[in-house]
């Protein structure tokens, strides 16, 4: 298998681990991507592939973080931080939301989802109105699902994956989360056109 790129997705760096040196202020949490990204094997990694970068809770503000609460590093802090230490977004437009598409081949569109930065409290009652996505985001996968004409549509959140340009037949499918994907979109769009990325 040739890889063209890799997805990352999320906790790259862990402000809240090990607790002796938890970082809550941006020197702190600036010193924890350092730390990570002057490793050798992550230069010679990220020097080889064309990456794409997402959060999660450890490299947002600590385990299970959503936007709620007082506990530093605080939610605004943590979606500064990600957008400046990751190339997710241009310098000039650094209000620009996180969540994006990007078409890795001819065949293949890869949808970057952000989970943090607008999801529901964790201790909201469980229902339709809760969600991890808001619906922005929600209403903008409808479409972009729809719109695209790639062969292979990959939904990359929570997980590392790495896109195949031999064969997307070989990349780990989880069978609920396609069909999940064509009934959000509201579309018959075929199963073996959208490959998830969840685990």
């Amino acid at each position: 298998m040739t890889a063209i790129a890799s997805s990352e997705g999320g906790d790259n760096v862990y402000y809240d681990v090990p607790n002796a040196t938890r970082a809550k202020t941006l020197t702190q949490m600036r010193l924890k991507w350092h730390q990570q990204f002057s490793l050798t094997r992550i230069v010679t990694f990220v020097g080889l592939l064309s990456s794409f970068w997402m959060k999660d809770d450890h490299d947002f503000r600590y385990n299970d973080a959503d936007c709620a609460g007082t506990k530093e590093p605080s939610a605004a802090l943590g979606i500064h931080t990600f957008k400046e230490q990751m190339p997710v977004v241009p310098s000039d437009d650094f209000d620009r939301v996180t969540y994006r598409t990007v078409r890795a081949t001819a065949h293949v569109q890869l949808w970057l989802l952000e989970v943090r930065d607008y999801r529901s409290p964790n201790t909201m009652a469980d229902g339709p109105d809760k969600s991890i996505w808001s619906t922005k985001q929600r209403e903008w996968v409808k479409r972009t699902l729809v719109e695209s004409d790639a062969k292979r549509r990959s939904g990359c959140v929570l997980r590392r994956t790495v896109a195949s340009s031999v064969d997307p037949s070989r990349w780990r499918n989880c069978p609920r989360r396609p069909r999940r994907y064509s009934r959000l979109a509201g579309q018959n769009i075929p199963r073996h056109q959208i490959i998830s990325a969840w685990p």
